[in-house]
């Protein structure tokens, strides 16, 4: 079958779908052109449309079917569009038609959303066709800056040598080169840039039903190949979770002590216990306030090292004498001013290395062996952590597959 065969086939499989006497919301673009000539044989049935586009609206009243204004019903049963792209979880890349806001409002006024496309849209990540952005002209320059600087290639859409201009008057930006493995918070991210107007990500909007056409006939597509089991798993309200305050405290308690642990495993807990004792302070830093200038990598080796190796210095050439305690203290203290390397638990290490008359392999062990472990910590859990949302959206793939069976609305 051609290409326009095969939209054919889906945008009559859709009629399934449409409630008989209500109003039904139709989509933009050459598959959903098939799905209203469709509609226009069964026009009888139902009281009219709510289109997403000036396109559609035209088409549909061409066909003799009313079409209602979004803001003259309350809600929508089904909500038939295609897409340009759409992943297994139901997640779709739109606005290939440049319609993509008011698709997007008709989506949220519908109770389910059947998206009807060739197998060819069918992805296992979305990013490979050029995402729609609509955007207010002025921000244009701005919104561009902001993909390049997350690796997108960005271009303004040209219809007939100039911007294109979309139904709300605004401009498209398509972007290239992104790969988005987390729909949902990307959407969410987007969507607050000044100047955005809608993203092409439906993700809060998603596919409920996706029927494809294939050569075979009309298919849904096939759940994971991995299918994990059924448990009852609201990946979103998982997500909203993580984000808060009480959750982000007992993670970064939690890394706290691992931290330390790691360390004192390392060093060992009899040896400098003096120092451990520094290292604990630093993980106050590393993992409740990492955004203060005495948690950076800099600070932090630097205060140790450079504190530890004067307090050493003190101790070989003044002994354990009062001299030794006051020129370690004043000597670091200018040491990390001037290094600019600030790290409030490292001001007790000239201390400790005088008391200790530590040796010069003491910067070693246990400063530069605890001081690692601490920030190796810190790192795998700074990243661990964002990086549940995007497992857990992959998690939720497998729970929650789009509907594999072609079935009449709900």
């Amino acid at each position: 079958m051609t290409q326009d065969e095969l939209k054919t086939l889906v945008g009559q499989a859709a009629l399934q779908y449409v409630v008989a006497g209500d109003i039904v919301g139709v989509g933009t673009g050459s598959t959903v052109n098939k799905f209203i000539d469709a509609l226009g044989t069964i026009k009888h049935t139902i009281k009219g449309a709510v289109s997403s586009s000036v396109a559609s609206t035209e088409r549909l009243k061409a066909l003799g079917i009313t079409v209602f204004d979004a803001n003259e019903v309350d809600s929508l049963a089904v909500y038939i569009d295609g897409a340009d792209e759409i992943d297994h979880a139901g997640y779709m890349i739109k606005g290939g038609g440049a319609a993509l806001t008011r698709e997007k409002i008709v989506a949220a006024l519908s109770k389910q959303f059947v998206c009807i496309a060739d197998e060819s849209k069918l992805v296992n990540t979305l990013g490979a066709f050029p995402l729609p952005v609509e955007v207010i002209p002025m921000a244009t320059k701005r919104v561009m800056q902001q993909f390049s600087a997350m690796g997108g290639s960005c271009a303004v859409r040209q219809k007939d040598g100039k911007p294109l201009v979309t139904d709300n008057g605004q401009h498209i930006v398509d972007v290239l080169n992104l790969k988005i493995s987390d729909p949902l918070a990307f959407e969410s991210e987007v969507n607050q840039w000044p100047g955005v107007v809608t993203v092409g990500v439906f993700a809060h909007q998603k596919a409920h039903v996706c029927l494809l056409g294939t050569s075979s006939g009309v298919k849904t597509p096939p759940p994971p190949l991995f299918p994990l089991p059924s448990w009852s798993f609201d990946r979103i309200e998982m997500m909203r979770l993580l984000q808060q305050p009480a959750v982000r405290l007992l993670w970064c308690l939690i890394g706290a002590a691992c931290g330390i642990a790691l360390a004192l495993f390392v060093v060992g807990p009899t040896h400098h216990p003096f120092v451990l004792a520094s290292l604990g302070g630093s993980t106050v830093f590393l993992f409740g306030l990492t955004r203060a200038p005495a948690a950076q990598l800099r600070a932090l080796l630097g205060g140790h090292l450079g504190t530890a190796a004067i307090g050493i210095a003190c101790a070989q050439f003044l002994g354990n004498s009062l001299v030794a305690y006051v020129a370690a203290v004043t000597l670091a203290l200018g040491f990390m001013l001037l290094t600019r390397t600030v790290h409030p638990p490292a001001g007790a290490n000239p201390v400790i290395m005088v008391h200790a008359q530590a040796s010069w392999s003491a910067l070693l062990d246990p400063v530069l062996l605890g001081v690692a472990c601490l920030i190796g910590v810190a790192a795998i859990w700074s990243r661990i952590y964002p990086e549940l949302r995007t497992i857990l959206y992959h998690l939720g793939n497998h729970l929650h597959p789009l509907s594999t069976g072609v079935a009449g609305p709900k």
